[in-house]
């Protein structure tokens, strides 16, 4: 029995439409970066964790894009052509309808003083370069589920730090979901 569960469980892991369709959407992301607009790095890698990723490489596309579409994180480069990511920033948090979004800044630069200006103008993040990607995902999944963002739930509840429930309103594929989904394991 537990031979054909584990079968089961593996068939259904390979099963690529499943995992299409068991991947949840995470949030939005836009990132407003030149280098990742034309050899993407992160955006991959945040749209296979099942984030709606957006690329694009200046300020003046990235603010249509939030105008169409508002994502619930910006990722940014400080040095952008025309605009910098400051510049940016300051115009993101000034709308009423946009000062919501969460907006990460990303540089080179180590010098305090540009960090500071940064979180003076409205970022919730001073990223340096090169990124620890380990606590960029985990930054990340924090920003998505900040307070206020309203994340899908079953039965219209959202438990606050954790799931509540029985295992028996639960399917399998459901399980199977949520392990995999929070790269959790279980015995």
């Amino acid at each position: 029995e537990q031979h054909h569960m584990i079968k089961c469980f593996v068939g259904i892991l390979r099963d690529e439409a499943f995992l299409m369709q068991a991947r949840i959407d995470a949030g939005k992301i836009l990132i407003v970066d030149p280098e990742e607009a034309v050899s993407p790095v992160l955006a991959p890698t945040l749209a296979a964790e099942g984030y709606d990723v957006s690329v694009t490489g200046d300020a003046t596309t990235a603010l249509e894009k939030v105008a169409q579409n508002p994502p619930d994180v910006i990722i940014c480069e400080l040095d952008l052509p025309l605009m910098d990511g400051i510049q940016l920033c300051r115009q993101i948090k000034a709308n009423p309808q946009t000062v919501g979004i969460t907006f990460v800044i990303a540089t080179g630069k180590r010098s305090k003083v540009v960090v500071r200006n940064c979180f003076r103008d409205g970022a919730d993040e001073v990223l340096t370069k090169p990124i620890d990607l380990e606590m960029f995902f985990l930054k990340v999944k924090k920003f998505i589920t900040k307070p206020g963002r309203q994340a899908a739930a079953p039965s219209g509840t959202q438990p606050e730090g954790g799931v509540a429930g029985s295992l028996a309103d639960m399917s399998f594929a459901d399980l199977v979901q949520m392990v995999t989904a929070s790269a959790k394991t279980m015995t």
